[in-house]
């Protein structure tokens, strides 16, 4: 990713070195050096466009200014260079594609930062693919890992604030996906749902901040199966933080409870460690469906630590 910036950075600074000529030429009127500054433009606009494009931004919200948009389109009212007001609109176009490209810089530092990935194109159709649920999956736990090596920025903040950090991380990096909060399905409003662009869930998440297993896990657990999950979903999460206890307290309620309520369910749960055996403090089941025997539901408990 650090080539990448650098490789945006460089063409920011083409772009800069390209409006302040623009901007004298059209002082002084010179319309040939004017045609240069359009060709130089050309040529640095289809440079940006295919690295954006071979580094798979695809519609990444804060680029699709540059991968849906082609160069001759936006020349259409200033080619060719005629007089020194086709300068100054392209000295115009040159000022908002670097103010636009700052803003994108600004999201791959950010990006970087927290260790975010840019953008996750999921091949989501109706249903969501087990690769799928696993991006998903990780990427909430890697989130949670930087949220705990900042976890001075996070403390004091209520379950309903953490939850919109992460819906909104996660919107950023699904641009195929549309991610809402305290959305009404089934008999109450879950606290993420992940939709396809036919708006069809995908991915349900509840979010409890750690109170003890009763709360924390064998309710959390009840709200998310019982309440939520429609005879559709099969991708399902719980995602608790803790702000309260030492680890071992969480890991240890979340290893003893799950299991035996889930049994309590009736819904034969089975732990795979296989699944997710480098990520710390994510666990991954597999139950049949609370209202379809016949059918599996991929269900993973990630408990992010802030306290």
């Amino acid at each position: 990713m650090e080539i990448l910036l650098n490789e945006l950075n460089q063409i920011k600074n083409e772009l800069t070195d390209l409006f302040q000529k623009a901007e004298t030429y059209r002082k002084s009127k010179d319309i040939e050096n004017g045609k240069e500054v359009l060709a130089a433009y050309k040529a640095c606009a289809i440079k940006l466009r295919k690295t954006l494009l071979d580094n798979g931004f695809g519609n990444t919200i804060y680029f699709s200014e540059f991968t849906n948009v082609f160069v001759t389109d936006i020349l259409q009212s200033i080619e060719p260079i005629i007089n020194p007001n086709r300068i100054r609109l392209l000295k115009e176009q040159i000022a908002e594609d670097i103010s636009y490209l700052n803003n994108g810089i600004g999201y791959v530092e950010e990006c970087m930062e927290t260790g975010l990935p840019i953008n996750r194109n999921l091949s989501v159709q109706t249903n969501l693919s087990g690769v799928d649920y696993e991006k998903i999956i990780r990427d909430i736990y890697t989130y949670g890992t930087f949220m705990s090596g900042t976890r001075d920025s996070y403390k004091g903040l209520g379950e309903v604030a953490l939850r919109d950090i992460l819906l909104n991380n996660l919107n950023l990096i699904y641009n195929t996906l549309i991610g809402t909060g305290e959305t009404f399905n089934k008999g109450g409003r879950a606290d993420i749902i992940l939709k396809n662009m036919n708006k069809i869930n995908v991915f349900i998440a509840e979010c409890k901040m750690w109170d003890g297993p009763q709360y924390s896990v064998t309710e959390a657990l009840d709200q998310l199966l019982d309440n939520y999950v429609t005879e559709h979903d099969r991708k399902i999460s719980l995602i608790i933080f803790n702000d309260e206890v030492q680890i071992e307290t969480a890991t240890d309620g979340i290893e003893k409870h799950v299991i035996p309520h889930l049994q309590s369910k009736n819904l034969s749960p089975a732990r795979v460690i296989e699944k997710f055996s480098e990520e710390n403090y994510v666990y991954y089941y597999q139950i049949e469906h609370p209202l379809d025997s016949s059918q599996i539901v991929e269900l993973t408990v990630i408990l992010i630590n802030i306290n």
